[in-house]
Parts: structure tokens; sequence; C-alpha cells
């Protein structure tokens, strides 16, 4: 999530629900999205709540972004986490890939 830009420019598409996962969340971002019913926030590892992520996706086509700890160890964490709620026709975006 960091400051939010990715978050708010995936919600300006209006389609589907979006859920940002990080350490903290900053409050002007929290505020900045309080109106928007379609966008979440966890607080915590993105790794450690993949369960909940995935009970909130259930069935439904899913998309993940990944752009948290670039390190080669915590990336491969996120992909094995998250790799099978991606659905067909979908992707996973990894950002920052020259890490470690």
């Amino acid at each position: 999530v960091a400051w939010g830009g990715t978050t708010m420019f995936l919600e300006s598409f209006h389609q589907g629900d979006i859920i940002g996962v990080d350490l903290q969340i900053p409050d002007h971002l929290r505020d900045a999205t309080a109106f928007k019913g379609n966008i979440r926030f966890l607080i915590g590892d993105s790794v450690l709540s993949a369960e909940v992520i995935k009970r909130f996706v259930g069935d439904r086509s899913c998309m993940v972004v990944v752009d948290s700890m670039h390190t080669h160890k915590h990336v491969l964490e996120e992909l094995n986490a998250f790799s099978d709620i991606v659905t067909p026709g979908c992707y996973m975006v990894v950002c920052d890939t020259l890490v470690d």
C-alpha cells in the first residue's frame, strides 16, 4: 500500500474489490478512501494475510499485484501464497523485480 498511489489507480477502474495489505496504512489514505466501498485494508504481512484474502475472494475472479518487501525470499513467499487465487484470464503482477 505504502502511500496509496497504486491502490487509488486500481480503484479508478471501478471494477471489483481492492484489498490493500501493509504493515501500516497512512491516515491520509484511510481518509481518502473512506467513502469508497470497494477498498479494504488489512494491516499486517501480505503472506500472513493470504488466508483471509482467499476467504474474501472466494470463487470470484482475482488479480494480484505484489509490491511489498523486495527481497527474493519474500517475493517467492508471496508468489507461493497467492498463485492459486489468480483466476484464468487474470494476472499476477510482480512490481520492482530487481531485488537483492
